[in-house]
């Protein structure tokens, strides 16, 4: 069971991760980066940066893990919600933004706090 969370970071951001020992493909692009405090790079003439890529933001979104979601009946994706332990209802949602395992929800009678059950 888990709890239907509002994003804290204020927004879903896609993460990715590089496997150890295998080569992926590797696209350029062209980047201007502006260093405010130019006695920081004393000494450096090469560096190498960490670079993440927000493709997309949602602020004030509920959010639920992925593995929340169920098929309805007549399609789409819905959410069970728990009480004492127990599905006593499914609610339907509208999917948003997807991040790190959860995806954002909205859907009548979803709020914060409600818990939704998760399958093992």
């Amino acid at each position: 069971m888990r709890t239907v969370t509002p994003a804290t970071d204020g927004g879903a951001q896609s993460g990715g991760r590089q496997a150890e020992g295998q080569d992926q493909a590797r696209t350029k692009t062209e980047v201007q980066i502006a260093i405010e405090d130019q006695k920081a790079l004393a000494g450096l003439d090469t560096a190498t940066v960490d670079v993440e890529l927000v493709s997309d933001r949602a602020k004030n979104a509920l959010s639920v893990p992925v593995t929340a979601l169920v098929a309805m009946p007549d399609g789409g994706y819905g959410v069970e919600v728990m009480d004492r332990g127990r599905p006593v209802r499914r609610i339907p949602v509208t999917l948003g933004l997807f991040a790190q395992g959860r995806v954002q929800v909205s859907g009548k009678g979803l709020t914060e706090g409600m818990n939704v059950r998760v399958p093992r």
